[in-house]
């Protein structure tokens, strides 16, 4: 489903930065690299909310923000279980993600 798809596409992701690293290839502006990885994780989280939730973009947004930031400020919460269980896995993946 929807999660699967999410979850195996920021393991592809993750598996080809790896692949690359020990493979010695360097970024054009290796700066970037972790900006890219940040927007890709931001904007996964935010379609993934937006999908399962139906919320609005600057809703899903604030939540994921607060999720990656770890504050959890609790005025924006998931009412669906289909919201619920996408960040019950979201949020423990992008913290560590957002960690590293």
């Amino acid at each position: 489903g929807l999660l699967g798809g999410l979850v195996s596409a920021t393991l592809a992701a993750w598996r080809e930065e790896f692949e690359e690293e020990e493979a010695g290839e360097r970024s054009a502006a290796p700066w970037l690299r972790p900006w890219q990885g940040l927007l890709a994780l931001f904007s996964l989280g935010v379609v993934g909310f937006k999908l399962s939730e139906g919320a609005s973009w600057s809703r899903a947004a604030y939540l994921i923000i607060g999720t990656l930031s770890t504050a959890g400020l609790g005025d924006v919460v998931p009412t669906t279980s289909a919201a619920k269980l996408f960040l019950a896995c979201y949020a423990p993946l992008a913290v560590c993600a957002f960690a590293r």
